[in-house]
């Protein structure tokens, strides 16, 4: 039997294929103390109190990583110990089989003219209206969602600080460096193999071996 999974986020497809880390669930009431005390101190107090107890995990995150730095800390706040204690632990793959990784590539000028386009697509069916109802319907401007490349663009488009031309540049130019750091997490995959997107040969030709190789 075959299965094809397509994505995506290739979180997801290390999550299937390798595990993930057990990590204790968090009590919702550590991740609202959390919260609260970065909104009266701010993001560096957190994140030095976060040097403090877990030196490892804060090597490897950048100190305006908001979500990875709440976490870390929530995780230590509850159980005492580093986040990276636990990530050192056994993984088990949820899936247990023979696969084929492969990653379809563009070259980078193509990549770079189809977000371009991408942008103004996005534009044109209306993100500025999709943001401006969910402020409307009350929403914070400090949700996740609306902290997005393709958002944050906009909330200053609509607060007058940029022109419609500069939110349309400001989100292509967030998506092409995202793109960009994509692929070099990419190349870091072990047995992940590119192909070029248009080169049917090629792929077909990776199929095959696969297949033989039994």
């Amino acid at each position: 039997m075959f299965r094809f999974l397509v994505g995506g986020t290739f979180f997801w497809l290390r999550a299937l294929l390798e595990g993930l880390d057990e990590i204790p669930s968090v009590p919702k009431e550590v991740r609202m103390a959390l919260q609260r005390e970065m909104k009266e101190k701010g993001l560096d107090a957190l994140f030095r109190r976060l040097c403090e107890v877990d030196e490892e995990t804060v090597q490897r995150l950048h100190p305006t990583d908001t979500q990875r730095i709440l976490r870390a800390l929530e995780v230590y706040e509850a159980t005492g110990t580093p986040i990276s204690s636990y990530q050192k632990g056994n993984k088990k793959p949820v899936l247990e089989a023979n696969f084929l990784k492969i990653c379809l590539i563009l070259d980078r000028q193509n990549l770079y003219e189809r977000i371009n386009e991408r942008a103004k697509e996005m534009v044109s069916s209306g993100i500025v209206e999709e943001v401006q109802r969910c402020l409307d319907m009350g929403y914070s401007r400090d949700i996740r969602p609306l902290r997005s490349s393709s958002y944050v663009p906009v909330l200053r488009y609509l607060d007058k600080k940029i022109s419609l031309h500069e939110m349309c540049h400001e989100i292509a130019k967030a998506h092409r460096h995202y793109a960009k750091r994509q692929i070099t997490w990419l190349r870091k995959e072990k047995n992940l193999i590119f192909v070029q997107a248009y080169d049917k040969g090629q792929l077909f030709s990776e199929v095959e071996r696969f297949l033989s190789s039994g």
